[in-house]
């Protein structure tokens, strides 16, 4: 029995047909869509203890009391088969043509490789979408009427606010990283006052009660997730902070210049291309404190939206 991992691929690669190569254990092979783009690269191993990561259904009557539920368990296997992923998506990116695999949402299969073992698995394959349900928004004749009346005086929200646009489609791909800059750059370009240095950026964020007040109900809302919690608290840990509206500022501006650097030697909080998931519950509280925010821009004019 082998255990197979297939994940998009987006890029420029090109190959006359599909093909398949084998290295040592691995077994590799890709998928050739319209005008010869390679579209799917997919890769397997063998999985000798097979018998204790089968996957199990268990049929219900379709109710919510009741549902369906399927047991999909992944072999220690499916770890090294998404390392081989992420070093054929940097290293490919220069001899291959590949601008990203989608690994994070790669379809598992098993691949039976008998008739014994073939009737041996209640189900075959996964695939998994990590996406974010994003909630309808009216669009509303009144709103963008106010919107185009106020042009004039609002203008100079279009930065800002376009990082904030950057952020939320960031945290929707789940690039997290990327998101908590474009959110930090919100912050900064409107409480900042242009100060550079960690000490002076800190001090006028908490010299604006608004800003305070937006950061310590954001962290209220984090504490609804316990999940979230957890991972704040170890990151302050690891930086500085406390969960005064103080200590969470400082924390924000400590972990900006953490994640602004990158030394594999360092044992501080860095993010990369393949951890990017770490810093999920950061970049929804900075998310939260953005839109905890916004509501008094709308009524504002850029002398009196911040402080």
């Amino acid at each position: 029995m082998r255990f197979r991992v297939s994940a998009k691929v987006e890029g420029h690669g090109v190959s006359r047909e599909p093909f398949e190569i084998t290295v040592g254990d691995l077994r590799v092979g890709i998928t050739v869509g319209d005008k010869s783009a390679v579209t799917e690269i997919w890769i397997d191993l063998p999985v000798a203890d097979f018998d204790k990561w089968m996957p199990s259904a268990v049929r219900g009557d379709g109710t919510k009391d009741n549902p369906h539920q399927i047991a999909f368990k992944e072999p220690p296997e499916s770890e090294r088969l998404l390392g081989v992923l992420q070093y054929l998506e940097s290293l490919g990116s220069f001899w291959l043509g590949i601008h990203r695999i989608n690994w994070t949402d790669a379809k598992r299969e098993w691949i039976a490789e008998s008739e014994e073992e073939k009737g041996r698995v209640s189900v075959f394959s996964l695939a998994r979408n990590l996406t974010y349900d994003r909630r309808p928004v009216p669009f509303k004749p009144i709103i963008l009427k106010e919107l185009l009346e106020a042009e004039d005086s609002k203008r100079w929200l279009i930065i800002p606010m376009s990082f904030l646009r950057e952020g939320q489609n960031e945290y929707q791909a789940h690039r997290y990283v990327n998101a908590f800059y474009s959110f930090y750059f919100f912050l900064e370009d409107l409480f900042g006052h242009g100060k550079t240095k960690n000490r002076q950026v800190l001090e006028m964020f908490c010299s604006s009660e608004q800003l305070k007040e937006a950061t310590s109900r954001a962290y209220q809302q984090c504490c609804a997730d316990s999940a979230k919690q957890e991972s704040l608290t170890a990151l302050m840990a690891a930086v500085v902070g406390d969960v005064t509206a103080r200590g969470l500022l400082e924390f924000l501006v400590m972990m900006r210049g953490e994640l602004h650097h990158f030394s594999r030697a360092s044992s501080r909080p860095k993010g990369h291309p393949f951890n990017q998931h770490e810093f999920q519950p950061l970049s929804f509280f900075v998310m939260a404190i953005c839109l905890n925010v916004v509501p008094r821009l709308i009524t504002s004019t850029e002398q009196t939206a911040v402080g």
